[in-house]
């Protein structure tokens, strides 16, 4: 198992903070619906690693928007 993996399932801190963080953020990618339709799928099934990969999308488009 990776690291996040555990820490987001055993840390409710962590799984609350990822998960707000997306909520919150997710609207950045409305004039990218292919990427927000990809990023999306990709938070809702994917693992620990790709749903940070997902905060990592967001926090780009936050910075550089």
């Amino acid at each position: 198992m990776n690291p996040f993996e555990f820490w987001y399932a055993t840390n409710p801190g962590i799984r609350n903070f990822v998960n707000t963080y997306y909520e919150e953020h997710i609207h950045l990618l409305d004039g990218y619906k292919k990427l927000q339709a990809d990023s999306m799928m990709l938070f809702n099934q994917g693992s620990v690693i790709e749903k940070l990969q997902v905060l990592t999308i967001l926090a780009a488009r936050k910075i550089y928007a």
